[in-house]
């Protein structure tokens, strides 16, 4: 072949060339498609259970507005007026019925704690070895502690014109009560 012939071929082999790509990128997107659906399907739980599923026709974007609004308006609806029943049947019962259902109730979760919550299971107590001290804090406690310097001062009081004031001697003054 002479470079004329090559160069009236090469626009038809480029894309004949061109055609076989396609083709092979096509091929690889309905294997990678096929791959993908047979992963679904084995993770899917409705073909796992083997549950029938049966799915409408897609609804238009109009369809689909006027059917979510119906169901929340009705949704509503239907959940105000099983509120209003529930509060006007109340006010409607008497109160010697209403006491009635309160003890009712109240006896029942006494029955329900007393099966779940046994005398016999007491809290567990560990030997004098296992405790150790306990320090609520060492504020006050350092060694150069001078119990004439200390004060304790409550403020916020109702009367609101002085902060009380008060040493140790005169906590210790204060009655003890049991």
């Amino acid at each position: 072949m002479n470079k004329d012939e090559k160069e009236k071929h090469s626009p038809e082999i480029e894309r004949e060339i061109l055609v076989e790509k396609v083709r092979e990128i096509e091929t690889a997107k309905l294997e990678a498609e096929n791959s993908a659906a047979q992963n679904s399907e084995r993770n899917n739980t409705a073909k796992i259970l083997n549950e029938k599923r049966e799915l409408g026709e897609p609804l238009s974007d109009v369809e689909a507005k006027r059917e979510m609004s119906q169901r929340s308006r009705r949704n509503f609806l239907i959940g105000g007026a099983t509120a209003l029943v529930g509060v006007f049947g109340w006010r409607w019962l008497p109160d010697e019925t209403k006491q009635n259902l309160l003890r009712r109730t109240f006896e029942f979760n006494e029955r329900v704690s007393q099966i779940f919550y046994s005398p016999k299971r007491f809290a567990p107590e560990f030997s004098r070895e296992l405790a150790g001290a306990r320090v609520n804090g060492a504020e006050g406690l350092s060694e150069n502690f001078n119990p004439a310097d200390w004060i304790l001062g409550v403020g916020g009081l109702a009367n609101g014109s002085e902060d009380l004031i008060l040493t140790l001697d005169d906590i210790k003054a204060l009655p003890r009560v049991d």
